[in-house]
């Protein structure tokens, strides 16, 4: 039985914390949809936000991410990049779920208070760890396959490696 982490247990995502386009001829949140919605008194810093578009993400990192705390990414199906998330430097928690075009990970060195990352039905992101070198703060890490059932495949655990430097 998987059991997530409880900060993105779905109860704690109310209509405060959970942004969704709400134009149904345009499903994905690019930046004037996410003006659009966070008018109405969102909550950044505890957010789900669903069905973000590449430049939605770039424009919340850029206007609204500063002290974003926990974020849930869900069917992000057109964010290719997500090296943007390497600027959202209070983000303590994580979790990339349906997320299928993006391959890899981004930079976390910018991340430095980042605890909690966890993966869900992303393949292509689980399949290549590589770039969790790049934070030295991750306590947890999650992987999950699809809901169906399915497994994954993780090309190499070398980014667990843990290496302690010498002391003189």
């Amino acid at each position: 039985m998987q059991i997530e982490n409880p900060l993105f247990w779905q109860d704690k995502f109310d209509t405060e914390s959970h942004l969704v386009s709400t134009n149904w001829e345009q499903p994905y949140l690019d930046a004037e949809n996410i003006d659009f919605e966070i008018q109405f008194d969102k909550r950044t810093d505890y957010l789900k936000i669903t069905r973000l578009s590449q430049k939605g993400l770039e424009h919340f990192v850029q206007n609204y991410g500063k002290g974003c705390r926990v974020l849930y990414l869900y069917e992000c199906t057109q964010i290719q990049d997500f090296s943007p998330l390497g600027e959202l430097s209070d983000l303590e928690a994580i979790r990339i779920e349906w997320c299928r075009k993006t391959n890899t990970l981004w930079n976390m060195s910018g991340n430095s208070l980042l605890k909690v990352l966890s993966i869900s039905d992303a393949k292509k992101i689980a399949e290549n760890l590589c770039l969790l070198q790049t934070s030295n703060t991750l306590e947890e890490i999650r992987i999950w396959g699809p809901l169906s059932g399915g497994t994954y495949t993780i090309d190499s655990l070398g980014a667990f490696r843990y290496e302690i430097a010498p002391t003189h």
